[in-house]
């Protein structure tokens, strides 16, 4: 935006110093708001992803713009050319911009060349202008490069935030699913005891309560950042909530000493079997 207003003024300057009528004056500002208008329009907007009738259009609105003032002004206009360009550049796509960006580019010699140019002043408006479009190209590119490391940034973040939520979900549920679960087939036990065996219900609230203050402290634990789970004590609790159901849990051989205690990342492959009278049953952990 700097770079182009700078570019303007530079312009201005120079009408203003060839002293032209408020005719000619009057028909250079239109020309430079237009200009200056659609090379805004140009470098914020994205032109390569509009329709081709409007980019088409826009691009040749201000190539009308920008060559009518030298029939006002002369070739203290020649430094506006830039902006078509640049504008050329940003908007056509393809290999066709390239051609169209030298062409626009050798348009400023018959321009300057109707004024009594000498060939050093031709030859310093070709490059000035070439200079001006790659200008503008680049730092609309850059400006556009750097809006879109945003909004991927800002995605990659959002996919950060959902990644660990479902993180967080799978680890509560393995976390809580089992005591949970524990709690609600004790309950249901100790309901169908209450009338015919009021002390074996007692033992069965004893242990609701035990797996509840249990499942508490693993959710402290975990809120700490770390918790060493022992296998034999897994199998234990497994043994203690299928046993009022008549069901057996066992293995078939000692348990390593390597596996004594899991550690905390390997809590997400580690299974729970339980084998009852209707078959086995196995928990994820």
């Amino acid at each position: 935006m700097a770079i182009l207003a700078g570019d303007a003024l530079v312009t201005v300057i120079n009408v203003l110093a060839a002293n032209p009528g408020p005719a000619r004056l009057t028909g250079f500002a239109v020309c430079l708001f237009v200009v200056f208008s659609l090379q805004l329009f140009h470098s914020l907007g994205r032109p390569w992803q509009w329709p081709v009738r409007t980019r088409v259009a826009s691009l040749s609105l201000q190539a009308l713009a920008s060559y009518l003032p030298f029939l006002w002004v002369g070739g203290a206009w020649g430094g506006m050319l830039g902006f078509l360009g640049g504008s050329v550049l940003l908007a056509v796509q393809g290999r066709a911009k390239w051609p169209l960006y030298l062409a626009v580019a050798a348009a400023i010699v018959p321009a300057l060349a109707a004024y009594d140019m000498t060939p050093v002043m031709l030859a310093y408006g070709v490059g000035f202008t070439m200079l001006t479009g790659l200008v503008v190209y680049g730092i609309s590119s850059l400006s556009t490069l750097v809006a879109e490391l945003y909004a991927a940034r800002d995605g990659l973040a959002r996919m950060a935030v959902t990644r660990e939520r479902l993180r967080v979900a799978r680890d509560l549920h393995d976390l809580l699913g089992y005591s949970l679960s524990a709690i609600t087939l004790k309950s249901e036990l100790t309901y169908r005891l209450l009338p015919a065996q009021p002390h074996r219900a007692r033992e069965e609230v004893t242990d609701i309560l035990t797996v509840a203050r249990q499942a508490l402290a693993d959710v402290r634990t975990v809120a700490d950042g770390y918790r060493a789970m022992s296998l034999g004590v897994e199998v234990q609790s497994a043994q203690s909530i299928w046993r009022p159901r008549a069901s057996r849990c066992g293995r078939r051989s000692p348990l390593p000493a390597c596996l004594s205690v899991w550690r905390p990342f390997w809590r997400r492959c580690c299974v729970r079997r339980s084998r009852t009278s209707c078959g086995t049953a196995r928990r994820r952990t």
